[in-house]
């Protein structure tokens, strides 16, 4: 399975919003500023459920595109990108359907265990 780290969620990120070009690198102040925004999205998603993995590890590919997608409308005001707001709304709405179709489908496919008394 294929993972991906905050470094690259960041980028994907800021790619989303049009403030990269898929071939640059966020400079040191994007990148902190993003990070913490990145950061506080990610603490919200995981206390809703939403995120089943340690935050601080690796993000597992299929949650990757819908994280960008919600994270991207958090960074349109900072970045001052309002005039693609309608698109990278509609865009967050597609990612959190898709994070709580994936919690959906890990509480289904989780094993429990049976507790005998």
């Amino acid at each position: 399975m294929a993972t991906y780290n905050r470094q690259r969620l960041v980028r994907d990120c800021l790619i989303e919003i049009g403030i990269l070009d898929p071939n640059e690198s966020p400079s040191a102040e994007d990148y902190e500023a993003t990070d913490s925004i990145v950061q506080q999205r990610m603490e919200g998603l995981y206390d809703e459920g939403l995120i089943p993995f340690d935050l601080d590890g690796v993000i597992p590919a299929r949650f990757m595109r819908p994280l960008v997608k919600v994270i991207a409308a958090e960074l349109m005001a900072a970045y001052g990108v309002q005039s693609r707001a309608d698109l990278t709304l509609a865009r967050s709405a597609e990612g959190m359907r898709d994070l709580w179709a994936l919690r959906d489908q890990t509480q289904i496919d989780a094993t429990t265990r049976a507790a005998y008394f």
